[in-house]
């Protein structure tokens, strides 16, 4: 969460720009999320979305109620350690023997 923005634009290359504004619940644990792009030649186009934002002490109940072991956790695909600045949680989990 520690980079978490409420507001941000941007411009590309072909000078579309796109406005984007976040709402996070604390609450919910949910992002809603409200994309507007303006194209170079004026279109505009809208798009909205959520998503679920999980903390590592759901992800472990729940993979514990499913019966797995968590075994390790990273910050990124390259094995990273998982901090409050990493930008994804990659958990590994298994099954138990026995």
């Amino acid at each position: 969460m520690s980079r978490y923005t409420n507001r941000l634009w941007s411009e590309n290359e072909r000078g579309d720009i796109l406005l984007k504004e976040n709402i996070f619940d604390v609450f919910t644990g949910r992002s809603s999320c409200r994309e507007i792009t303006i194209l170079a030649d004026g279109e505009r186009k809208e798009s909205n979305h959520v998503i679920r934002l999980y903390t590592y002490n759901e992800i472990e109940k729940m993979l514990i109620s499913a019966g797995l072991k968590v075994e390790s956790v990273y910050g990124d695909f390259d094995s990273s350690p998982f901090t409050l600045a990493s930008r994804r949680m990659m958990v590994i989990a298994q099954k138990p023997e026995g």
